[in-house]
């Protein structure tokens, strides 16, 4: 779950993944589980490995494409 707190994830886009919509309400009751208020469910936690691996694959391709960028420029 460390990679819910870094700065460069933005916890209303993995809130409206998780819980299905964009309100506050979710991004709040997010943070309320990662602050230990209260406790996850099972759901929540293979759904946000799923969040996580997506997000790692995006991260991947993105490098990916500008590597083939970069070698297309040279």
């Amino acid at each position: 779950m460390n990679w819910l707190m870094s700065p460069y994830v933005d916890l209303n886009a993995v809130a409206a993944q998780l819980y299905g919509g964009g309100s506050r309400l979710h991004t709040r009751r997010l943070q309320d589980r990662l602050r230990g208020a209260t406790p996850f469910k099972p759901w929540e936690l293979e759904r946000l490995e799923v969040i996580h691996r997506q997000v790692l694959q995006e991260i991947s391709g993105n490098e990916v494409r500008e590597e083939a960028a970069l070698l297309e420029v040279a």
